[in-house]
């Protein structure tokens, strides 16, 4: 196995899980506190445009590591080219999801601590 070829499946990787999170954490996590708003009748309503950019900005790093993994994976005419950018997708992706994702979990689970002054 090449180093190109790893460097692919490594990016690859990265942008399934990456598209993965930016789906399914915002799901089941806003239907969830819908669900709870609603049972404990609270008309409080959440600023969703800081989790949208985000979720916008992790698809798009899923789709540059999905893409740059597709492209290590096959028989390009600029091989070292997608590899240089695949390592550096790779580990800005490492990087940036980290950050990104602290910052939406904590957008989407802080107005649950603005209802204690409600009650």
């Amino acid at each position: 196995m090449t180093k190109y070829k790893i460097v692919g499946i490594i990016d690859l990787i990265l942008g399934i899980l990456q598209l993965l999170f930016s789906i399914v954490i915002p799901l089941s996590v806003f239907s969830t506190l819908r669900q709870l708003y609603y049972a404990i009748n609270t008309h409080y309503q959440m600023n969703l445009m800081n989790v949208y950019v985000i979720v916008t900005l992790i698809l798009l790093m899923a789709a540059l590591n999905l893409f740059l993994g597709a492209k290590g994976l096959t028989g390009s005419k600029e091989k070292e080219r997608y590899f240089k950018y695949g390592i550096i997708s790779a580990v800005t992706t490492l990087f940036l999801t980290g950050i990104l994702g602290s910052i939406l979990i904590f957008s989407i689970i802080s107005p649950i601590y603005n209802l204690t002054s409600q009650f």
